[in-house]
């Protein structure tokens, strides 16, 4: 017997498709409650209203790199067992910044902080937030995403400049179970009424560095964890390993010839640095792989010691 023409999974995507055109009614409204009453929370920084579209709820069919254009700011979220994932584009991230007037980094850990806080505060549940990491296109395309993962597009709207907030909810069911348990013990007034009052109130004398960037105190031991990691763990990091520096002048540099040959002022043998992403990780000593050059690790150098640049 011949084999099928669709795959197994393509004829779930398929079948699953047909029988839910549209998320639940229940998740969507506990969304737009979370949308709107965050976006109240972060107008009380941004140096101009802004207004929000959203949510636009849909099954991640794709990669996240079809998803994007340029790299994208990502955090990782767990929100009691279930993990989630905020996103948005560094161009994005840099438009809100200028929002507030602060890094898009800060920015964009500062809205995804009031967002996991607005969505543990209906659901009555832990949370933990991690850092922002800047991640290339082509790496998001390897970020590990469930098969039924939830894509939730929101966006800010200043005059006629749109950025996009995305969220991808990974457990999709345990999530519209707890969105459904919300709903059910709430009307969507009433969530609205309250979680606001508790925004106004939480913004008021606060600065924007203070609840984006730090991490509660308590939580700081737990960022070391693999706990939430592992959704990150497929993202490349550029690794460099400087052989050595040395200063010359113009005159010198206008000077250099094919064969000329410049001297180092690390010594013959000495170990050399490794680089992650501009960050001094490591000392080695170089070594040659069939016909590539490579480094064997001698020494990690312990984080305190750890300084971009140097």
């Amino acid at each position: 017997m011949s084999s099928p023409i669709l795959s197994q999974d393509e004829i779930e995507a398929l079948l699953h498709r047909g029988s839910s055109q549209s998320p639940p009614v229940d998740l969507q409204e506990f969304l737009q409650i979370v949308a709107e009453n965050t976006t109240a929370w972060v107008n009380g920084f941004s140096t101009e209203p802004l207004d929000i579209e959203g949510p636009y709820v849909e099954r991640l069919g794709k990669s996240l790199e079809q998803s994007f254009s340029d790299e994208a700011l990502v955090v990782a979220v767990d929100l009691g067992q279930s993990e989630m994932l905020m996103l948005m584009s560094a161009m994005d991230a840099s438009l809100l910044a200028e929002q507030f007037q602060i890094s898009a980094e800060e920015s964009m850990q500062m809205v995804s902080q009031a967002w996991v806080e607005e969505i543990a505060q209906l659901v009555g549940g832990p949370y933990q937030v991690f850092r922002v990491q800047r991640v290339s296109l082509r790496a998001l395309g390897r970020l590990r995403v469930q098969p039924q993962a939830y894509l939730v597009r929101h966006l800010f709207k200043r005059h006629f400049q749109r950025i996009e907030f995305c969220l991808i909810i990974q457990d999709s069911d345990n999530f519209e179970t707890l969105a459904r348990g919300v709903m059910e013990n709430i009307s969507f007034t009433q969530a609205k009424a309250s979680s606001t009052g508790r925004l106004l109130k939480g913004y008021k004398g606060k600065s924007p560095v203070t609840r984006a960037v730090f991490t509660p105190i308590e939580e700081l031991s737990r960022l070391e964890g693999e706990q939430g990691i592992h959704l990150l763990d497929d993202i490349d990091l550029m690794v460099t390993v400087e052989l050595g520096q040395t200063r010359l002048t113009l005159e010198e540099i206008l000077e250099l010839q094919p064969q000329a040959v410049i001297s180092l002022e690390r010594n013959a043998g000495e170990p050399v640095d490794v680089y992650v992403n501009d960050t001094r990780v490591a000392k080695a000593e170089v070594v040659v792989l069939e016909d590539n050059f490579g480094v064997r690790i001698l020494e990690i150098v312990p984080k305190s010691q750890r300084i971009q640049g140097e």
